[in-house]
């Protein structure tokens, strides 16, 4: 530890202030027994002898400083000397307080040096199911005394985007499980023309009830009240990756879903089978932009009208990459310069929809349902958890696809490689 201040420079240090404060009082002293034409010339002497002292007094001011800052220089070198031999378990920072011996200065500068410790960065690790405690955050630290500037917010893996409830409608049930409607099926007869007091042509309709159920799409974790006192925002994060997982669970279902017992009956599932119709084997050098076509004119037969085009990000860029036999790129008539819609239909690129496979659709025929929208709750008394101190996290919701019967045609599916073969010319 470096010397502190020597007494006699203090004491010299006083001794200027005090004969500056001396001559100040001799001087008020002497301005009162003098004559006012003797004044002037004793403020004249006080302000030379004052401008002496005050150098003097600056020259010490700054022997002060360089011995001061010389403390502080050999406090450092201590510190980083020490640092890497003291255990952890023992207060460096303590013993240099005490030694410092009432320097506020110094004794802040350590302060500091010691608040720097509490920056960590952490990262989150997802391991296989299971209780969620501390190890789930793990730090990254190698210097617990330079940890670095902690960024804001969590760097969390890539998903894809939810895209179906854009597409479609979507409603709310309530104090029910399942919708119902009435739907056309048969008509015998049909009305004609007729003579004047002839018989009239006789029509008979038929109609039935049809219902679809809701389904359950959940998932729970379970955290240590440890760990989410350890990371503030663990809870938060946990809350945010159930609800990201659930959404897009529940979007695969409204758009993949098989119906089969617990799953949602979806788009896909009640689609119409690509059909080529009046262009099949009729169409030379057959391309995805043809298919697409003929698959808008298919929905279009059916008196309905195609809101979107639903691709996997890879065909979208097939139809990009399309070139003619000298290597330029084709670019049909009824696509637009960026090959983003297609005869007035827009195209939605998601890997949620399989690669070679399309999807054209009048979205309007089709809701999803649901009793409330997804739900997130924290449980602190679910089966054995207050003996272990953690929680259970889940998320929940209750939804179903509802596409009527008479809807189908609305919706068209297909592959390409299949679709293009029906096409092309033999």
């Amino acid at each position: 530890m470096a010397e502190e201040i020597s007494d006699v420079l203090k004491q010299e240090l006083k001794d200027i202030n005090d004969n500056i404060t001396a001559k100040t009082d001799k001087l008020k002293k002497d301005i009162g027994e003098v004559a006012d034409e003797k004044a002037s010339a004793l403020i004249a002497t006080y302000k030379e002898e004052q401008g002496a002292l005050q150098v003097e007094l600056d020259k010490k001011q700054a022997e002060k400083d360089t011995v001061m800052q010389k403390q502080l220089d050999d406090i450092d070198k201590r510190y980083k000397e020490q640092k890497a031999i003291v255990p952890a378990n023992m207060s460096l920072k303590n013993r240099i307080i005490t030694d410092l011996k009432g320097s506020d200065k110094l004794i802040e500068h350590i302060k500091n040096i010691d608040a720097k410790k509490g920056s960590n960065n952490f990262s989150m690790d997802m391991k296989v199911v299971g209780d969620m405690s501390s190890g789930n955050a793990t730090t990254s630290i190698t210097d617990e005394f330079a940890p670095g500037m902690l960024e804001a917010g969590v760097n969390r893996v890539a998903k894809r985007q939810t895209f179906v409830q854009s597409l479609i409608n979507t409603g709310t049930l309530t104090n029910t499980r399942t919708v119902s409607w009435y739907e056309q099926t048969t008509s015998e007869g049909g009305v004609a023309n007729r003579a004047e007091a002839a018989e009239m042509a006789q029509v008979d309709y038929d109609w039935v009830r049809q219902e679809e159920a809701l389904k359950f799409i959940s998932g729970y974790t379970k955290v240590t009240n440890e760990a989410l006192a350890d990371w503030g925002q663990m809870a938060t994060e946990i809350q945010f990756e159930l609800f990201r997982d659930l959404s897009l669970k529940l979007d695969d279902q409204l758009l993949n879903g098989d119906g089969i017992t617990v799953n949602i009956d979806g788009i896909l599932s009640k689609a119409t089978a690509f059909a080529a119709g009046n262009f099949a084997l009729g169409i030379e050098s057959a391309q995805h932009f043809d298919v697409l076509r003929v698959a808008i004119n298919q929905i279009i037969l059916a008196n309905f009208f195609p809101t979107a085009i639903v691709l996997n990000p890879d065909d979208a860029a097939t139809l990009d990459l399309l070139k003619i036999a000298d290597n330029r790129y084709l670019l049909a008539p009824f696509v637009s310069a960026d090959n983003t819609i297609i005869k007035g239909i827009p195209i939605v690129e998601n890997s949620g929809i399989a690669t070679d496979n399309f999807l054209v659709m009048d979205g309007s025929r089709a809701t999803a349902f649901f009793r409330q929208g997804i739900t997130l709750r924290i449980w602190d008394q679910s089966d054995d958890d207050p003996r272990f101190n953690r929680q259970t996290m889940t998320a929940n919701v209750e939804a179903l696809l509802r596409i009527k019967g008479n809807d189908v045609p609305a919706f068209v599916t297909g592959d390409f490689t299949t679709a293009k073969a029906a096409l092309e010319t033999v």
